[in-house]
């Protein structure tokens, strides 16, 4: 089942971009149908180029043969007005939906005054415009109004009743599929079940199907994630690791000279303070010479000394 790409569908180059845009969204909602095990038609109600309501069959869930996609869309319609028909100007609203209306949906369309009504695939058992009834021609007559001995006297109802326009074909064949789609597996709330009742669609086995490529998608992009963290942490340590090693070897050149004899900074300037110690020593042992030598004036001999040093004068004397 594929409804992305419908550009390539037949007949694509005679509908608008907006009329595309808005078939898509009635697709999306006939999506929505069918993953609830309901005929998957769907649809949405334009106004201004906005979408204001949507709907999707409902029949099978609430047990209301009324409660087809035109008339949920509808209703929220109303709701919106609070219920008051001329103020939710249906006259200027165009309906989207994937496949051709009910008779009764396109009485209904009829008698609030649809503006426009684009279409799907056609609907060759039951379409009220133009595959079994043209309502949107012939319009519903008066019903709504005066009937039999009833007169209405309540204020003027808007003109309604009537046919409105309407377009059919627009991706036609993404309809159908949605359609062969839910048959084929089954309507387990079918009264008697045409075909056996498929406990797990085709379309579930393509959900569960994108689901796990999504989880492995997901599951790559968290290991990716998880990678390209451990490879940042990685980088920082061997940064943090050369800074570290940077500031060792500049603390290891100040506190000690260098090995290689080429000397530096601090080696020159252990070398003069050794030298002016050398020279300081030195001039300290030239003084204390001068002083020990000739700073000093002659000492005298002692007497023994003197009276051997001069013998013939103590004689004479």
């Amino acid at each position: 089942m594929e409804v992305d790409g419908l550009d390539t569908a037949i007949g694509a180059e005679e509908w608008t971009q907006e009329e595309m845009h808005f078939m898509r969204a009635a697709l999306e909602q006939a999506k929505v149908a069918l993953h609830r095990r309901e005929v998957p038609v769907g649809c949405v109600i334009v106004r201004d180029n906005v979408i204001v309501a949507k709907g999707f069959n409902l029949t099978n869930e609430l047990r209301n043969a009324t409660r087809h996609a035109e008339f949920q869309a509808i209703d929220e319609v109303l709701r919106q007005s609070g219920g008051d028909l001329a103020a939710a100007e249906f006259r200027r609203c165009q309906l989207y939906v994937t496949c051709e209306p009910c008779i009764m949906c396109a009485g209904a369309l009829s008698l609030v005054g649809m503006g426009r009504v684009y279409f799907g695939c056609p609907n060759d058992k039951f379409g009220g415009c133009g595959s079994i009834l043209a309502i949107n021609e012939q319009g519903c007559g008066q019903c709504g109004r005066d009937s039999g001995a009833r007169t209405y006297h309540g204020p003027p109802l808007p003109e309604h009743g009537g046919g409105f326009e309407r377009r059919g074909g627009l991706f036609a064949e993404a309809a159908i599929q949605l359609l062969q789609d839910f048959y084929l597996a089954g309507n387990p709330k079918a009264p008697k079940p045409a075909r056996p009742v498929v406990d797990v669609p085709p379309w579930e086995v393509e959900l569960e199907h994108q689901r796990q490529v999504q989880l492995e998608r997901q599951q790559r992009l968290q290991q990716r994630l998880l990678e390209q963290q451990q490879e940042q942490e990685r980088q920082q340590q061997q940064q943090q690791q050369q800074q570290q090693q940077q500031g060792q070897q500049a603390k290891d050149q100040l506190e000690r000279p260098a090995a290689n004899g080429g000397g530096n900074g601090q080696q020159m300037h252990w070398q003069r303070q050794q030298q002016q110690q050398q020279q300081q020593q030195q001039q300290q042992q030239q003084q204390q010479g001068l002083e020990d030598g000739e700073g000093r004036p002659p000492q005298r001999p002692p007497p023994a000394a003197a009276a051997q040093s001069h013998p013939r004068e103590l004689q004479l004397a």
